[in-house]
């Protein structure tokens, strides 16, 4: 697995089971040595033509999210790509993140051990703009969380 992240945050993916990591401030991360079986983009910001090339053929690229403008493109170019290569590119539409079997399977690896959620900081309700701006500026190292207190 391959991960791409700022200089400073590299060890960090690393320790998170990354075998490479990519610093994205230095390196043209949609042009690797070697090409992907599967790219997953958690917030695209390259267009779609870009990372084709980094694509095995019968490769899958799939985002999560962009920008409006990401997203208008995607239109144009997702079908022309998908009849042009043998590829599969576009937003992750699928994904179901709440459904209760995966959610079960999630709960028995984080029980065991085998997965280990990354948290980077806590902050109380009332403090959800200072955890914002801690996420905007970059300095997450893994999930910041923000609690909501248990009395109602």
């Amino acid at each position: 697995m391959t991960a791409v992240a700022s200089g400073d945050k590299l060890d960090f993916v690393r320790s998170l089971g990354a075998n490479e990591a990519i610093d994205y401030r230095t390196t043209d991360y949609t042009r690797p040595a070697q090409p992907y079986d599967w790219i997953l983009d958690v917030d695209a910001h390259h267009p779609l033509r870009r990372w084709r090339r980094a694509l095995k053929p019968r490769g899958v690229y799939v985002a999560q999210g962009g920008s409006g403008m990401w997203m208008l493109s995607l239109l144009f170019w997702q079908p022309m790509l998908k009849l042009a290569t043998d590829k599969t590119m576009g937003l992750l539409l699928s994904w179901k993140p709440f459904n209760p079997p995966d959610v079960e399977e999630l709960k028995r690896l984080v029980a065991s051990g085998a997965v280990k959620p990354a948290i980077d900081r806590r902050f109380p309700l009332d403090q959800v703009v200072d955890a914002l701006t801690y996420v905007h500026e970059g300095s997450a190292r893994g999930k910041v969380v923000v609690q909501v207190a248990a009395e109602f």
